[in-house]
């Protein structure tokens, strides 16, 4: 499953469209000044919630509350220093990891389920993550991953016409697998058709 989010620039809101497969699925949006933002997510074919993510008031970690699925979990900092985040999902445990450059994997119990990288330029429409992904994996919740490192690294940065993200050059836990495949789908659609 290839998901792609492009921002919108130049608005006064942050503003994302979101592809799976190549097909348009999902916006979000995001004012500009708030404090602790709020995110949310829509499906276009019936303009209902998909996603909330609301940030927490934490000083210097990574602290936001994700809501979909009738679901409700917490994203935070492991390891400021080596960029690791965490996230309890209904029983399984998504670890993100990121590296060096500006790529990030996800793991679910220890086993990647995915990776996505940042492009390097954004010129007037954005910042654009290309999101690679097991099939069957829950589409919806790599999404929010790559919507809240996007708010907590970069911020309410959306003005700017031009972008060059240069990526992180700190500690790694973990090194990044350039070997790493994603797993064809067993028959099953990705988990991104309901709300």
């Amino acid at each position: 499953m290839v998901i792609e989010v492009h921002q919108k620039k130049l608005s006064m809101a942050a503003q994302f469209r979101i592809l799976i497969n190549e097909e348009l699925m999902y916006t979000a949006s995001r004012e500009l000044l708030q404090w602790l933002a709020e995110i949310v997510v829509l499906k276009i074919s019936t303009k209902h919630l998909s996603i909330k993510i609301n940030k927490q008031f934490h000083l210097f970690k990574a602290n936001y509350k994700i809501s979909l699925d009738h679901t409700t979990c917490i994203f935070q900092t492991v390891s400021y220093l080596k960029s690791h985040f965490r996230c309890q999902f209904a029983g399984d445990r998504y670890d993100i990891y990121g590296h060096r450059g500006r790529k990030y994997s996800i793991f679910r119990n220890e086993e990647q389920v995915g990776w996505w990288e940042k492009e390097i330029i954004a010129w007037l429409e954005g910042d654009r993550y290309r999101i690679i992904a097991n099939d069957d994996d829950n589409a919806k919740l790599l999404i929010a991953f790559c919507l809240i490192v996007d708010n907590y690294v970069t911020g309410n940065h959306g003005e700017e016409v031009l972008t060059i993200n240069w990526g992180y050059f700190g500690l790694q836990n973990r090194p990044f697998d350039e070997d790493w495949q994603p797993r064809p789908s067993a028959g099953t659609s990705p988990i991104f058709d309901d709300n």
